[in-house]
């Protein structure tokens, strides 16, 4: 068992639809972390969708932003639950995830393209921050604070 484990390994999707998404977005009492970076290596959004749904566990929500580059995803953290065995429970934090993406930012000072990408996450603060450490060291290269 490796020590310590981040808390976005306890998360589970949570299909929902748009208004929901975005109501619980507003949601008081969730702490917001964010990152800007740009993608080290090439940028691929089938890998992008990859790692949100089977790394992460979240579900990817289709048609939420109305940019078709942005990935928007949701899930549930549960970090406490009651009970054991059949009639454990486990109760959860909302876990909001919005990825928006350039996919031909050009640098100043020339250069290729190169994406460059806006993190967003909202949940519990552990959460919404381990994850966006995790994603911009992973996509970025970004060494978190």
């Amino acid at each position: 068992l490796r020590l310590p484990i981040p808390p976005f390994r306890f998360l589970q999707p949570s299909a929902m639809t748009g208004d929901e998404y975005f109501r619980t977005w507003r949601t008081a009492g969730l702490a917001e972390s964010q990152s800007s970076f740009h993608f080290t290596g090439q940028y691929d959004p089938n890998t992008v969708r990859r790692v949100l749904s089977e790394a992460l566990h979240l579900a990817v929500l289709n048609g939420v932003d109305p940019v078709p580059s942005n990935f928007v995803a949701s899930g549930s953290c549960a970090l406490r639950g009651t009970g054991t065995g059949a009639n454990a429970t486990a109760s959860g934090n909302p876990c909001l995830l919005r990825l928006e993406v350039n996919p031909n930012y050009q640098r100043a000072g020339g250069g290729p393209p190169k994406a460059a990408a806006r993190l967003t996450v909202r949940s519990d603060r552990g959460v919404a921050a381990s994850i966006v450490n995790a994603l911009a060291a992973l996509w970025g290269g970004v060494t978190p604070p």
